[in-house]
């Protein structure tokens, strides 16, 4: 499998950080030239637009797409192969994949594979580090993401059409636990423009784990419905 990452010029160590991290692994890295913006959000959202018209044109049957701070989780490959196959046999279940998140709110379970991963549809979470989109979807996020795009630019709402936020609001976009992928912390932000550091970040991917774990255990343990919704602050 292929995953394109999106990697800014300037930001060449990164790009040598993520290759060691994915070394010897079954995922090939191409690397995508991130559109620059003095508004980090914006040049994302840019540069996942022209990731998706790069997919549809090659016909690749899903794509995946990292951030190039991207940092692997003990037994992720393992887990992906998993994922993966559970996400083709499930396509009504999920219009894209993220592979980690925080401020995830009111995750509803929508499946597991052997109780070891569990998936979870949130109203919303916050994490473009790795996501992964099918073929289906191509056209719909490409016409969607550009018309929303301009609105990152106006203050005060512009973090309401950040790529996290729209993905939720529009998309069925879950989420699993165990993550795949957190960030690597020795970064800043390019999306925070240099104000909050990875490292931040990475203290809030592995307590939203954490908050997951716990809302499954809880399930099983009152043998809940499966489309029983939960809030996040019932488990702080």
């Amino acid at each position: 499998m292929y995953a394109y990452v999106i990697n800014l010029d300037t930001n060449k160590e990164r790009w040598e950080d993520i290759q060691k991290e994915f070394k010897g692994s079954s995922i090939q890295l191409k690397r995508f030239n991130a559109i620059k913006d003095k508004k980090g959000a914006y040049g994302l959202m840019k540069s996942f637009i022209e990731v998706l018209k790069i997919a549809r044109k090659k016909k690749l049957k899903n794509v995946l797409i990292l951030e190039d701070d991207c940092r692997l989780t003990k037994g992720w490959e393992d887990a992906w192969k998993k994922i993966v196959k559970w996400l083709d046999k499930n396509p009504d279940t999920w219009d894209i994949y993220s592979g980690s998140g925080w401020n995830i709110q009111m995750p509803k379970i929508v499946g597991d594979i052997d109780n070891e991963i569990v998936f979870f549809d949130p109203l919303m979470s916050w994490a473009s580090n790795w996501t992964y989109v099918p073929q289906r979807n191509y056209n719909t996020l490409i016409k969607h993401f550009n018309k929303v795009k301009e609105y990152i630019k106006i203050p005060v709402i512009e973090y309401l059409f950040v790529l996290d936020n729209i993905t939720h609001m529009y998309y069925k976009t879950i989420v699993s636990y165990p993550f795949m992928a957190y960030q690597e912390d020795k970064y800043t932000s390019n999306i925070s423009q240099g104000i909050l550091t990875t490292k931040i970040y990475n203290k809030r991917f592995v307590k939203e784990e954490n908050i997951l774990k716990s809302i499954y255990s809880t399930y099983k343990k009152k043998n809940h419905s499966r489309t029983k919704t939960f809030k996040i602050r019932d488990y702080l």
